[in-house]
């Protein structure tokens, strides 16, 4: 008995970190027939940010995935990575720059865990906001440009 309650308490502190304060939980119901689905928690810090989301992707009670993301001194994501639960392979990373008002210039991320950058998103703006900009984004010899605007409507 003292194993097994051991070992829920290794279990219990690993999945909530010590210095998360507000844990926030999304449930979701697919078929609407009163079953749960999916079980994501995010585990927040003192400044409100989410460090930790840990994914349960069929509701049974085992976290199939565990994404963290780290900030930097201005309090920016910069950088966040998701493990697989259990064997802790790594599933993908994601790395960013941004601008003085937090805004993405750059996106890199590795999508299959091979260790290599295999898509990168360039964001360009056209003004304050996000009213105006494109993003061209990169995947292996592929390359997407997009361009989002928005106007007041008289």
């Amino acid at each position: 008995m003292k194993k097994i309650i051991l070992a829920f308490l290794i279990i219990a502190t690993l999945v909530q970190p010590a210095i998360a304060l507000k844990v926030k939980t999304h449930s979701l119901d697919r078929e609407g027939d009163g079953i749960l689905d999916v079980i994501n928690k995010a585990y927040m810090d003192t400044a409100g940010r989410v460090i930790i989301q840990t994914y349960d992707n069929n509701a049974d009670g085992v976290v199939e995935s565990t994404h963290t993301t780290s900030y930097d001194a201005n309090g920016y994501s910069f950088s966040s990575e998701t493990r697989e639960s259990g064997t802790n392979r790594l599933l993908r990373t994601r790395s960013q720059t941004n601008d003085a008002t937090d805004r993405p210039l750059t996106i890199s991320s590795d999508t299959d865990g091979n260790g290599a950058v295999d898509r990168v998103a360039t964001y360009v703006y056209g003004g304050a906001g996000y009213d105006n900009y494109s993003v061209t984004t990169t995947t292996g010899t592929s390359t997407q440009i997009e361009t989002h605007s928005t106007s007041d409507q008289p």
